[in-house]
């Protein structure tokens, strides 16, 4: 009975010396509205052959480029809205028998639910889950004379994961990851958050 007075003792004394620093590492984060730019690489994770290419190639890494503005309701949950630029992606070979070449230009917006995990004194660890709705604008020629373009909306799930620093309770710089999921792109991205 005594052991187990004085471990909960030691617990409580434990709790009481980690609450400030605890508290202190919450410090440097304010809720409120925050906007965000960021800079990235995407990645198409499916080959050619399974969007109807024969002995072709399909470029996977595309330089992307997104904007978001989002509201934390506290430090551990808030809600974001985006947009990003996935790239361009050039494809050559056969379509239906047919020598092609062309690329497809994908775009994403994407509403999502954010949860954190503050630590330290300045870090946060998030990870996101929303609704997605991504355009897929493709254009091919063919040597035989023929073009054609389309269009295709698509709604799907995106999630994803990534840590902040915030060196000052207005601002942020973070590294994210993040996977549109019935299209494939994965978005390896940095970016600075402004908070107002």
């Amino acid at each position: 009975m005594m052991k187990l007075r004085n471990a909960a003792l030691l617990a409580a004394s434990a709790l009481a010396f980690a609450a400030p620093a605890l508290a202190q590492s919450n410090a440097t984060y304010t809720p409120g509205w925050y906007a965000g730019l960021s800079v990235g690489v995407g990645k198409v994770k499916v080959s050619a052959a399974e969007v109807g290419l024969n002995s072709g190639t399909l470029d996977d890494n595309q330089t992307t480029v997104g904007v978001r503005v989002g509201y934390d309701f506290s430090q551990y949950i808030g809600v974001e809205a985006a947009y990003y630029n996935l790239g361009k992606y050039r494809f050559t070979g056969l379509f239906a028998g047919a020598p092609a070449d062309g690329n497809a230009k994908i775009e994403s917006y994407n509403a999502s639910l954010v949860g954190s995990l503050p630590f330290g004194q300045a870090f946060a660890a998030y990870g996101k889950v929303g609704y997605a709705r991504t355009r897929v604008k493709a254009h091919a020629d063919s040597t035989l004379g023929f073009e054609g373009s389309k269009k295709d909306w698509d709604s799907e799930a995106v999630y994803g994961v990534g840590v902040k620093w915030a060196p000052d309770p207005k601002w942020n710089v973070f590294a994210e990851w993040s996977r549109l999921n019935d299209t494939q792109v994965e978005n390896w991205m940095g970016g600075v958050n402004l908070h107002f």
